[in-house]
């Protein structure tokens, strides 16, 4: 079964536009990467230890970040975020309300101080 007759499309003629389409994307990529989300390096890259710890109850922040400093190492980090930093505490029922709204969730997250992400995970139930 033949589709389509006497096709003869002159794709090497159009190789320049071709060729543009892609280097504005891999441009437009390249900015983001570098002045938007940098590029994330992994210890490999950076250098240090990574180190899984796991406690059978919740630590107290304090005293684990007094035997850091005591062990010397001041810019240690607890899951990604630096250790005795105070978790947000957002409102569900106001996520809820302003969801209800149609307020989208950039919004909501800038009106709490939080992200995005946390102002969802909140309203799902997973804070």
């Amino acid at each position: 079964m033949e589709l389509f007759r006497g096709v003869n499309v002159d794709w090497l003629g159009k190789k320049w536009y071709f060729l543009a389409f892609s280097l504005v994307f891999s441009v437009a990529g390249l900015f983001s990467m570098l002045f938007w989300h940098h590029i994330p390096y992994g210890v490999d890259f950076r250098g240090g230890t990574l180190v899984y710890v796991k406690f059978s109850h919740p630590p107290d922040d304090n005293a684990l970040r007094a035997a850091m400093d005591r062990a010397g190492l001041r810019n240690a980090k607890a899951k990604g975020r630096k250790l005795g930093r105070p978790a947000k505490q957002v409102n569900a029922a106001q996520i809820a309300a302003l969801r209800a709204q149609g307020v989208p969730w950039r919004r909501i997250g800038a009106q709490l101080g939080v992200s995005p992400a946390t102002a969802y995970a909140a309203n799902k139930g997973r804070l």
